[in-house]
């Protein structure tokens, strides 16, 4: 049984990015979330919730940055 915080989290994942599998695992190489298959989506378990969550929280926050040092240098 998928619980509704690992079903929202997956969800998040597939939307900031498509799984990138070796297409034998099912584990992204890009976050390190599991997923149902080698083409996905998502499917964090358990314990990946802290740390899928927390990869998520710096990605955006890279962005960010990014964002921000674009709009100082035009």
């Amino acid at each position: 049984m998928v619980s509704p915080e690992e079903r929202q989290l997956g969800t998040r994942l597939d939307e900031d990015h498509l799984p990138e599998t070796n297409g034998r695992m099912a584990v992204c190489r890009r976050c390190g979330a599991v997923t149902d298959g080698p083409q996905g989506p998502h499917a964090p378990r358990g314990a990946q919730l802290v740390r899928n969550s927390q990869w998520l929280d710096t990605q955006a926050r890279i962005s960010g940055i990014a964002k921000a040092r674009d709009r100082v240098n035009r």
